[in-house]
């Protein structure tokens, strides 16, 4: 159990050092760690072994999201511009 517990805070670390790396808002790192323990109870209860699959999954949707939204947004001001 203690392990467990131990993978969850390292993994949810490594997303947060990531993101906020990455970004200066203080929000992205919180929704990365939020989405990190999501994903880590959700291979516990499919008893999925996780490591750090959690940590790259989790920083890979946050900048996949991250990327998806600047770009539809980007769009949408050219589009207005017009």
């Amino acid at each position: 159990m203690m392990s467990i517990i131990c993978l969850l805070g390292f993994n949810a670390l490594l997303v947060a050092v990531a993101v906020s790396s990455r970004y200066a808002s203080f929000i992205k790192p919180i929704l990365g760690i939020i989405l990190s323990v999501i994903i880590m109870r959700l291979f516990q209860v499919y008893n999925i072994p996780a490591l750090t699959a959690l940590f790259i999954l989790s920083t890979w949707i946050i900048l996949i999201f991250k990327f998806n939204y600047l770009h539809s947004f980007k769009k949408l001001v050219v589009i207005n511009k017009k």
